[in-house]
């Protein structure tokens, strides 16, 4: 077995992981002109694919096409680029980005320098795995995925990608409710009389603090006291 496979299967981190993205300049299907991935100006998932009109390559480009004209995560993120490369010649991926119209770009590797530096590995000395790669918009590598039988999970998990990034995007409004322990606490600016700072209140129903409390009610009066028994113990003594 491999040594990136045993790593995969390890659950040990890519190499790319944590750095920056390399760039580079390859021709694209359709025109042929060199393109140039937007590294560092937006979200990037490159997914390398053995050869273009194969059963599972068609079934993997094809899903990436079908999650961004359906899925819900990948229409909240319009910016994602995607993008697929092969060491394909240019006019093989020109017939196949035509023919399953696939609207993101599909450029051809032919050297594989593009597929030696993002450590794509060979088997058996031709066959290269499906390897997906995911770029962050600061153009640092977020994560990396191997999977060279289950095609389309490589779709599931740049759309996992995606959803760390939106739980990774802090409120920017400084004084929205925040929960903790089930109380809701706001943040709010004091009064222009008091130091200038940010005052952590609670909000209550209770009465505020700067008003004065309403009286208690008074404790009952005593219950008056009734007529002494004592005469008439007397009287009937004949005292």
């Amino acid at each position: 077995m491999a040594a990136h496979a045993i790593q995969h299967l390890l659950g040990m981190e890519d190499p790319l992981v944590g750095q920056r993205a390399p760039s580079f300049k390859l021709p694209s299907a359709g025109t042929g002109e060199l393109y140039s991935p937007p590294i560092g100006k937006k979200p990037i998932a490159i997914f390398f694919f053995p050869k273009a009109m194969t059963i599972h390559c068609t079934l993997e480009a094809c899903a990436f096409r079908d999650a961004q004209e359906k899925r819900d995560v990948f229409l909240r993120h319009p910016d994602l680029e995607v993008i697929g490369i092969s060491r394909d010649p240019i006019e093989n991926q020109t017939t196949f980005q035509d023919k399953y119209g696939l609207r993101y770009p599909i450029v051809s590797d032919t050297n594989r320098l593009v597929n030696k530096v993002y450590g794509v590995k060979v088997f058996f000395g031709s066959l290269p795995e499906r390897k997906t790669v995911f770029i962050g918009g600061d153009g640092i590598v977020q994560g990396v995925y191997v999977a060279n039988v289950r095609v389309r999970s490589h779709v599931r998990w740049v759309e996992k990608q995606l959803k760390r990034l939106e739980l990774q995007k802090t409120p920017s409004d400084a004084t929205s409710d925040t929960m903790f322990e089930g109380e809701t606490f706001s943040l709010r600016p004091i009064s222009p009389s008091r130091p200038s700072s940010t005052l952590l209140r609670r909000e209550s129903s209770a009465v505020p603090a700067d008003s004065e409390a309403p009286d208690s009610p008074p404790p009952p009066l005593p219950p008056k006291p009734g007529p002494s028994p004592l005469p008439r113990l007397l009287s009937s003594l004949h005292i």
